[in-house]
């Protein structure tokens, strides 16, 4: 069973995580560099839409789950899949591990700041 809460303001952070798994699956499987970047450009491309979709609607039912769901994909979409492309390229000496994982340090650290800062200022 799937949970969790659909409507119109989640629409492309779903597509985001979709065309991120689609990326993943084209470096994985297929060995498509180029149809992998051109879905990472979609990723970043739905993220803009999400922003400004967001800003449009200004509905706040849900406006927790919505901004923890973005930063999680986020999180996926701008940390996991650039690595993975970075592996994928041939990026494996211990130094790139090291540049990764601070990456990820970054990124996380990014998410949560920014997910602490909107609930601090709903809270006012």
């Amino acid at each position: 069973m799937i949970l969790g809460k659909y409507n119109k303001q989640f629409l492309f952070n779903y597509l985001s995580l979709f065309f991120t798994i689609i990326g993943m699956y084209f470096l994985a499987h297929t060995l498509d560099l180029k149809t992998s970047i051109i879905c990472y450009a979609l990723v970043g491309f739905t993220t803009l839409l999400n922003v400004m979709m967001s800003k449009v609607l200004k509905n706040n039912s849900d406006d927790l789950f919505r901004i923890m769901l973005s930063s999680f994909i986020d999180v996926v979409s701008f940390v996991v899949f650039p690595i993975f492309i970075g592996l994928f390229l041939g990026f494996t000496e211990w130094y790139h591990f090291i540049s990764y994982i601070l990456f990820v340090l970054t990124g996380i650290e990014r998410a949560t700041s920014f997910t602490l800062k909107i609930i601090e200022k709903k809270d006012k």
